[in-house]
């Protein structure tokens, strides 16, 4: 039984999903005047992708949570597997639009590869969850999915990171070229660092051998 110490990552890492998540979904109005001026541009250039990203990554930063329940996987494995199947959807949708955005970005090529890759990896990784789900490899599948959650989250590391920019009047250009990295990056490595920690054998510790009692010498 997991401790409330020791689910609190899971619970801050859920609550700011489902903020930004909530705060996403309201670009499903297609309003550009809810952007800042850097993205307005990409906006009205490609309003169906980017609609079609903000509204899908949104529904996986919801979704993403759920499926990292150990407990909805064991006790309700059908609700997981619906779950997983509008994860997985959202994820592509917005890993497809977010690819053709990533072209449209006004900070330059530093940005323009780090949200391709951050696309890519975010399709890579899901797709091959999926197919592991699909092959009966759980552990494999478990494996896979916990490096897409990584990227989705991508999502809330980019808002915080944008939020210090500002904070510390960095200039935007420059920290938005190098988020577009920086956001999705530290989320995989660590979340590899998981996956293999997890892994690893654990050395069990020998138990006590008993003492054997000598008979006296003669």
């Amino acid at each position: 039984m997991k401790t409330t110490l020791q689910r609190l990552p899971w619970i801050v890492a859920s609550a700011l999903a489902l903020a930004i998540g909530l705060y996403a979904l309201r670009f499903v109005q297609a309003d550009a005047s809810l952007l800042p001026p850097g993205l307005r541009a990409n906006f009205q250039a490609h309003p169906i992708a980017f609609t079609a990203h903000t509204t899908a990554g949104a529904l996986a930063l919801l979704a993403a949570p759920l499926q990292l329940l150990s407990g909805l996987r064991s006790r309700r494995p059908r609700v997981h597997r619906w779950t997983g199947r509008l994860y997985f959807a959202a994820c592509l949708i917005g890993g497809v639009a977010g690819l053709r955005i990533a072209f449209g970005t006004a900070y330059g090529p530093v940005a323009v590869a780090g949200f391709s890759g951050l696309a890519l990896a975010w399709l890579a990784t899901t797709t091959a969850g999926f197919m592991a789900a699909r092959e009966g490899d759980y552990e494999r599948h478990r494996a896979w999915m916990l490096r897409s959650v990584a990227l989705t989250f991508a999502a809330v590391t980019i808002r915080l990171q944008l939020a210090g920019i500002v904070a510390f009047r960095l200039d935007f250009a420059t920290g938005y070229a190098a988020a577009s990295w920086l956001c999705w990056l530290p989320n995989l490595v660590l979340a590899e660092w998981w996956i293999r920690k997890r892994a690893a054998p654990r050395t069990a510790v020998p138990a006590a051998q008993p003492e054997t009692t000598r008979p006296p010498a003669e």
